[in-house]
């Protein structure tokens, strides 16, 4: 991918409302393209890397700031390890910010996210990819469908080395309907009383609700996502071969809003759980909380400073 044509870009999006950037390929190693629509992103500012394209803008009618990031990373351990400070670095600039960082990681978290390659030596690979994740604090999307995103011809090894990696902030923005719904099911709530009792039965009564809720919307929320997968898939094969009905694109339009909001659905859950080893270790537990602590002290500690070409160290020097 040498060079990208905007025409080629409006057939990929199927829209003219949309813009794009790219990074050519070098040697063997693929370039990198994003396109978004002008009508929901805006965008300030773009940044060209080594591996990397971000677009920072503002999101949506309420103009939301974002950064998405599409990241190929490099097969060589070193470059990965350089990339993932780099992609940790412009994260920490802007820690409050929503990011979202998507694309070819090039490597896994762990061992059951490879089968049928070699497993020697890859420890250090495995632990500074998932140390660059947590230390970012980003949230890992979980995968729906097939467990890989990558094979060899004839599928004797397998992998999953492309993912999202998103911010507390984005997930916070873009999660469920579940706040919503806490929020309109209290005020419907009518008990009369004094202050203390009230509270009490409108917390005993949400609770029902909220048991009715979940049933609703989260109770086999997997086989959900995974049938409406499916139809979307064969609403797509039979557009590719035949074309589909008018009753049929809308059918498809509605599978495709049904599977997002599934998907956030999840996020928020998965988002959720995420924390709980938060609650359960950093709140309760005294030694995990003052060790966080002083870890990011430790990091955030400034030994010496070089002004004009010397080195200053320590208060008096």
């Amino acid at each position: 991918m040498e060079a990208i044509e905007r025409s080629l870009c409006i057939w990929l999006w199927g829209s003219i409302e949309c813009d794009f950037m790219f990074k050519p390929s070098e040697g063997r190693s693929g370039g990198i393209l994003t396109i978004w629509d002008n009508n929901v992103l805006s965008v300030k500012r773009r940044i060209i890397r080594d591996h990397v394209l971000c677009v920072e803008g503002e999101w949506g009618t309420e103009k939301k700031p974002v950064n998405i990031v599409n990241v190929y990373a490099p097969c060589v351990a070193s470059r990965k390890h350089v990339l993932w400070n780099e992609l940790k670095t412009l994260v920490w600039t802007k820690s409050e910010d929503r990011w979202c960082i998507a694309g070819d990681f090039n490597t896994v978290r762990n061992e059951s996210e490879r089968r049928g390659s070699n497993t020697n030596l890859r420890n250090n690979k495995i632990e500074n990819f998932d140390k660059f994740i947590t230390e970012a604090k980003l949230i890992d999307l979980p995968l729906h469908g097939r467990r890989f995103t990558w094979s060899r011809p004839g599928g004797s090894s397998r992998s999953r080395i492309d993912r999202f990696l998103i911010s507390e902030a984005w997930i916070r923005d873009w999660s469920a309907s579940y706040h919503n719904f806490v929020k309109e099911q209290w005020r419907e709530l009518k008990v009369e009383g004094w202050g203390m009792f009230v509270l009490k039965e409108k917390l005993k009564q949400i609770k029902e609700r909220l048991k009715e809720w979940h049933k609703n919307h989260s109770q086999n929320l997997g086989e959900k996502i995974k049938a409406t997968k499916s139809e979307l898939n064969r609403l797509e094969v039979k557009e590719e071969s035949m074309g589909l009905a008018d009753e049929e694109i809308n059918s498809k339009r509605e599978t495709s809003a049904s599977l997002y909001n599934l998907s956030k659905l999840e996020c928020s859950i998965q988002w959720q759980k995420s924390r709980s080893k938060w609650v359960k270790e950093g709140d309760a537990n005294t030694k995990y909380f003052h060790g966080c602590v002083k870890k990011r002290r430790r990091e955030n500690e400034i030994l010496a400073l070089e002004v004009n070409g010397n080195m200053l160290k320590g208060a008096g020097e």
